[in-house]
């Protein structure tokens, strides 16, 4: 298991921070952004990936902080961790699209039963309407995707679904284009009903929303998935506690070790997995 961190920040090409990068022999991206002609470099925005076990990672965190770069955390495991696993959490490996209509939150309504969620913390939102989107996902080589704001729900090919998701009893339900209100024919939302809960106390929760008095905690993304209680036989379940901070607010996914190898086995793309630790 590593821990990564992705780094980015604006620069300009071939001054200080991308050579020091060179000089550290560190891999970095260089993207190229708008910028007047007369500028002797352009100016871009610079990615990186780097480990924390990276000897380099502490000077590399140093200068991260003279150079204000967005830290953005994650973590990778290996082919063991990953199939020793009884039970792992869904994490999204891109985004496609907004749901619909995307001006000022109008999904909510459209999407939501407003007076379950609270507007502030955004926990406790029930879906009652199929998801709209703009127009058929623009799927590439990936079969698997969440939408931009909505990070508890899965969409994915009706193939996929068919062969990986069906045969486990999951159900799926129809997404609707934005103008027309037709299904779409290229996407699906995948079904999760199941919730199973964690044992943490209520008090230990991150943020706790004076509006409400619920609770959730901050995004997961260092080392193993905390365990949760699994649901009698679901291959797929929702946590009953949500994550998230500020307005946003979700529910975590789970899925069992027999789903995890199915979606492998069938060359699902476009998600990753976090391993849940043992329990015992």
């Amino acid at each position: 298991m590593e821990i990564i961190h992705r780094l980015a920040f604006n620069a300009r090409k071939n001054e200080l921070q991308t050579k020091t990068l060179d000089e550290m022999r560190i891999k970095f991206a260089f993207h190229v952004l708008p910028s007047p002609a007369s500028l002797e470099a352009p100016a871009g925005l610079v990615t990186l990936d780097i480990a924390e076990s990276d000897p380099r990672w502490t000077l590399v965190k140093e200068l991260s902080r003279q150079w204000n770069c967005i830290d953005q955390v994650y973590s990778t495991f290996t082919r063991t961790d990953l199939e020793q696993a009884e039970y792992l959490a869904i994490v999204p490996r891109w985004h496609q699209g907004y749901p619909m209509p995307d001006n000022n939150g109008g999904y909510l309504d459209k999407t939501y039963r407003g007076h379950l969620g609270c507007a502030i913390c955004g926990v406790g939102r029930l879906q009652v309407e199929p998801f709209r989107m703009r127009s058929e996902p623009k799927w590439g080589r990936k079969n698997m995707l969440q939408l931009n704001w909505i990070f508890d729900e899965f969409f994915v090919t009706p193939v996929v679904f068919t062969n990986v998701f069906l045969p486990f009893g999951i159900q799926c339900r129809e997404v609707l284009n934005y103008k027309s209100g037709k299904p779409l024919e290229t996407v699906v939302q995948l079904c999760v009903s199941q919730v199973a809960s964690d044992s943490r106390r209520h008090s230990e929760y991150d943020a706790i929303c004076e509006e409400c008095g619920r609770g959730k905690f901050f995004p997961h993304v260092r080392g193993f998935f905390p365990t949760f209680c699994p649901t009698d036989g679901s291959p797929i379940f929702k946590t009953d506690e949500y994550f998230g901070s500020d307005g946003s607010a979700w529910q975590a996914i789970i899925i069992t070790k027999k789903l995890y190898r199915a979606m492998e086995d069938s060359g699902v793309s476009g998600v990753g997995f976090y391993p849940m630790e043992s329990s015992t």
